[in-house]
């Protein structure tokens, strides 16, 4: 693991109506500790972490021997580093699994989607959705598979859960002659599928995204669905606990034809409502913009927009996290117009009643070095917690971990990455009032891309 100090951080802030920028020497976090994985010599990744109770760790993703042969990856960690246990999966008779995402329940029992089989480029078959539970001692208690109608390919991409246990898993699955549709599954604690339900839009092409519960156990799941004409609107769906629909939207938003949702929060209370970050087109012509949407959750009717909007350039929004008093923060990236075209990392701010309180871009070094943020955390007191990776001018891409306040203002910056300069990121993070918890991937000489879990102090 390499370190630079000091660090150059750069920000960029953008209003409504001015443009400010400034370089300044941020506080640079070490991690607390690193752990690495690294079983096999094609990639290892963790996608996804979880506390459980006791103040553990736990990370999903895939050990790859070659890009077609992959096995399901799960590490249980403590808080200080040392590590309890890892387990791998592998179906019998199934050529390939990994894991895509873990929660885990209040008796510390751990759920995970994840896939079987091999991707379409590999197999006529492709792959289908496993949920798995495991004991807190790293038991398997049982594995549900799900295929779809058409046989072929079937995959996660969310995952939530409710207090008793229960699974509710959302992915991307082929239909008969509906091309790809959105799935979704409610697993019960004892493994048993009790529904799948499915959404196929007008057109050939439906993905989701995203998914929430409320109190009363209904799923909300928004994604991606093109319509006849190529137009693409943020289809989002309300199920209920028994699997019937109660509600579907085809949201659009701004001018353009292309609105995507990339990830979903339900708040209720005094805040109450639908948050869908993702993208929309604005402008003639449309260029997109990072967009928070809010809709009711009685009938998914429009509340209130934001979006942001850096002079023309392409914003997209990835993903969102929503604090008690209904402000949504969202994290991305934005292409500039002009070439080359270089990508930094987005963070917005969209209140409760909609518009824009801020805009923070956040890169290394120099503004011709790319970023990119994927993940999103807050803690109680507001600050905002992201991470992805920022290329640096010397030493190709890090691990990238920066935390914002409330205002926007960085706190500190974390950039950490393998010996071999190349493909280091940070897939997800989780907060916490002892830490922020990493997971991604790191690459080193002599072992490749490794797996890569680590905390650092807030």
């Amino acid at each position: 693991m390499r370190h630079r100090a000091p660090l150059l951080f750069v920000l960029a802030l953008v209003l409504p109506l001015l443009l400010a920028a400034s370089a300044s020497a941020v506080s640079l976090k070490l991690p607390a500790w690193v752990a690495i994985y690294s079983g096999s010599p094609a990639a290892d990744i963790f996608f996804d972490v979880a506390r459980g109770p006791g103040d553990v760790l736990y990370a999903v993703g895939v050990t790859r021997a070659t890009e077609e042969v992959s096995t399901l990856l799960l590490g249980k960690y403590k808080a200080n580093g040392t590590v309890l246990w890892k387990r791998t999966y592998t179906m019998s008779g199934v050529t390939g699994s990994a894991g895509a995402a873990v929660r885990v329940n209040k008796w510390g029992n751990v759920l995970i989607a994840g896939s079987v089989g091999r991707p379409p480029s590999s197999s006529a078959t492709g792959r289908d959705i496993v949920v798995l539970k495991y004991s807190p001692a790293g038991k398997l208690l049982w594995a549900t598979r799900y295929g779809g109608p058409a046989g072929k390919d079937d995959h996660p991409t969310d995952m939530a859960i409710d207090a008793e246990g229960t699974a509710y898993v959302v992915g991307a699955s082929t239909g008969t002659g509906t091309g790809l549709d959105y799935a979704l599954l409610r697993v019960r604690g004892d493994g048993r599928l009790q529904w799948a339900f499915r959404y196929a839009g007008p057109g050939r092409y439906d993905y989701p995204t995203g998914i929430a519960l409320d109190s009363d156990l209904n799923s909300y799941v928004t994604g991606e669905s093109r319509g006849a004409g190529g137009t693409v609107a943020a289809a989002t769906l309300k199920v209920s606990r028994s699997g019937h629909l109660i509600w579907q939207k085809r949201l659009r938003y701004g001018t353009g034809d292309d609105t995507r949702g990339a990830d979903i929060v339900v708040k209720g209370g005094g805040v109450a409502g639908v948050y869908i970050g993702g993208t929309a087109g604005f402008g003639t012509p449309a260029h997109d913009d990072m967009i928070v949407a809010r809709v009711s959750t009685q009938s998914g009717a429009k509340r209130s927009i934001g979006h942001a909007d850096l002079f023309n350039q392409d914003e997209t929004g990835s993903k969102l996290a929503v604090d008690d008093a209904g402000n949504a923060y969202v994290a991305g990236d934005s292409v500039a117009a002009a070439p080359p075209h270089v990508r930094h990392g987005l963070v917005a701010k969209v209140p409760y009643g909609g518009g824009l309180d801020w805009v923070g871009m956040y890169f290394l070094d120099a503004v011709e070095n790319e970023s990119s943020l994927q993940a999103i955390g807050l803690d109680a007191a507001g600050n905002v917690y992201v991470g992805g990776y920022a290329d640096r001018t010397v030493g190709g891409s890090d691990i990238f971990v920066c935390s914002v306040e409330p205002d926007r203002t960085p706190r500190w910056v974390s950039a950490q990455a393998g010996n071999a300069g190349n493909d280091d990121f940070c897939r997800a993070l989780v907060v916490r009032t002892n830490g922020v918890f990493v997971v991604g991937q790191a690459e080193y000489v002599g072992s490749g891309i490794d797996a890569l879990i680590e905390k650092i102090h807030r």
